[in-house]
């Protein structure tokens, strides 16, 4: 009886460190999730802000005062100008994209 008695306590050990290690494997493999959500947001949270000071640049430029500011930069950009404005292009050799 005594040795049914020991095996059952092996037994029981053996389960309780089984276990265990699964509970520390679980535990790990969690705070390594936690970790890499907290990294991806990071990486989210740093597209926001761009995309927020984007949206004040874009903001600003829709105010009223600045409505004639918007359109000349967006006229310049499309590669229009003013009537009696003089365009130059610099075509000395080696300035190519200047």
């Amino acid at each position: 009886m005594k040795e049914k008695s020991r095996r059952n306590s092996v037994i029981l050990f053996i389960l309780l460190v089984i276990v265990l290690i699964f509970s520390a494997v679980f535990v790990l493999n969690y705070y390594r999730q936690i970790r890499q959500l907290e990294q991806e947001l990071g990486a989210a949270q740093s597209k926001l802000d761009a995309i927020i000071e984007e949206n004040n640049e874009i903001s600003e430029l829709m105010e009223p005062e600045n409505e004639d500011r918007l359109k000349e930069e967006e006229a310049r950009k499309h590669g229009y100008g003013y009537p009696d404005e003089s365009r130059y292009q610099n075509i000395t050799p080696g300035n190519e994209g200047n």
